[in-house]
């Protein structure tokens, strides 16, 4: 779904771009110079690197105004594990004009959060993923989510910008459900489960809570590989 925070702009954007570029003979069209023709990467370079690789990914951000964000490391995502995504059928996340006037409003993140947010990225969430260890990365996901979504908060009404989503996501909470955030700037809200088989359950369960009748569910795998593309002869 667009606007949920999933990143589909830039995904159908690389993929249509991808296309003209075989299709013109380019095959082998480098990762940054389809994102400089497509007008996307500019805030955060994460789309391009996952339409390229997949993978769970790190950026570190870029140097001056016209550089693309550099991927720091990437590291295969258990591909056991799944991601339930709820997301409200008549809400919207911040886009175009409106999500960039958001960013002129906010002030500088602190350096102290940003220290944390690393030491968080650096020392937990990656080796939990190395270490396929699912409460470890879920404890850390959540925290993750907290601290973004306080600085956030502003600007989006709040850590989770959907007040129904933050509902669900507290309700989930107070049951000891770590593993939930939200996606970009939202709406939709995310819950990591280890496994399709638990993953079904909590689909089912949710589909009928109250919170969740005007809301579209389903079960994401991983992917740890880039788009591909297929080349079909015309059959006629």
């Amino acid at each position: 779904p667009s606007h949920q925070g999933l990143g589909s702009g830039t995904q159908l954007a690389l993929a249509v771009g991808k296309a003209l570029s075989v299709l013109a003979g380019e095959r082998e069209l480098s990762a940054i110079d389809l994102a400089q023709r497509v007008g996307r990467g500019a805030r955060s370079a994460l789309g391009l690197h996952g339409f390229h690789q997949g993978g769970f990914l790190v950026d570190g951000g870029k140097s001056s105004l016209e550089d693309i964000g550099t991927l720091v490391t990437r590291v295969e995502f258990p591909a056991e594990w799944r991601i339930l995504l709820i997301s409200v059928d008549d809400e919207l996340g911040l886009s175009g004009k409106e999500e960039q006037t958001a960013f002129r409003e906010l002030s500088g993140m602190p350096e102290s959060l940003t220290n944390h947010l690393c030491r968080l990225i650096l020392m937990d969430l990656l080796p939990a993923l190395v270490e396929r260890d699912f409460n470890a990365f879920s404890n850390a996901i959540f925290e993750y989510g907290q601290l973004v979504g306080t600085y956030f908060a502003s600007i989006q009404g709040g850590r989770l910008a959907s007040p129904q989503m933050a509902k669900l996501a507290q309700e989930l909470g107070n049951r000891g459900i770590t593993g939930i955030g939200q996606s970009s700037w939202g709406p939709a809200l995310f819950v990591f489960q280890e496994s399709q088989s638990k993953a079904l359950p909590m689909l089912c369960e949710l589909g009928e809570h109250p919170l969740t009748v005007n809301c579209q569910l389903q079960i994401a795998k991983p992917l740890n590989r880039g788009a591909t593309v297929r080349i079909e002869e015309d059959p006629r």
